[in-house]
């Protein structure tokens, strides 16, 4: 979430010279609000909120692990670490993935309908991990990159009050060819995503810049 005030920061202090009101909708201001806990009307137990975080961490230090000791395997060991690196990129993406709520098959269709974009991404990284000493430092940039990322591959998300059907609307990419067909110079062209659906639902809040109507 740091990284994606980072790029909303950035965004305005590009544009600074530019009519606020021709700007996109920011992105972390709302997305914050969001809850990474579901329906917070139904709390844990302490006890069961201790047993979800050292099931998580305990199963990150397995992966590791096995990450580790199956890249040793002839033949197939040298797979082991671009997989690995694939999916250290979605984890990557679950700040998003934990305030907007997917169902288990709009998340697929949202993958799939990015995967090319996507693929690419994560390879662009492995490649650049392998570099002796500088590959340490490309986890952080991974980070802010994948949060600019976010902010072109979807819509700015509403106030929690209108996001019942989000999530739904972000399933399909509706900017993909218009993206894709950018010069690479281009690429943070803040006149993209004027018409997307995620600009029909209501946002309220004191935002810089676009808001939705």
């Amino acid at each position: 979430m740091d990284s994606l005030q980072w790029v909303d920061q950035t965004y305005l202090q590009k544009h600074k010279s530019e009519d606020p009101n021709t700007l996109r909708a920011m992105y972390y201001p709302n997305l914050r609000l969001y809850s990474t806990h579901g329906d917070t009307s139904k709390h844990k137990a302490p006890a069961d909120a201790a047993l979800t975080f050292l099931y998580r961490y305990s199963r990150r230090a397995t992966m590791s692990l096995a990450v580790y000791m199956f890249s040793y395997l002839p033949y197939v060991g040298r797979f082991v670490l671009p997989a690995a690196s694939f999916y250290t990129f979605n984890n990557a993406l679950e700040p998003y993935f934990s305030r907007i709520r997917f169902n288990k098959e709009q998340k697929r269709l949202w993958f799939h309908d990015r995967e090319g974009l996507l693929f690419g991404f994560g390879v662009g990284f492995y490649v650049f991990l392998k570099i002796p000493l500088l590959g340490v430092l490309i986890y952080g940039i991974a980070e802010a990159s994948t949060a600019y990322l976010i902010t072109k591959i979807t819509d700015p998300p509403p106030t929690p009050a209108y996001s019942d059907k989000f999530a739904e609307s972000q399933v399909r990419w509706t900017n993909k060819h218009e993206f894709l067909r950018l010069p690479l110079a281009n690429l943070d062209d803040h006149k993209m995503g004027e018409t997307n659906e995620g600009q029909d639902f209501k946002a309220t809040g004191n935002l810089r810049g676009k808001k939705f109507s």
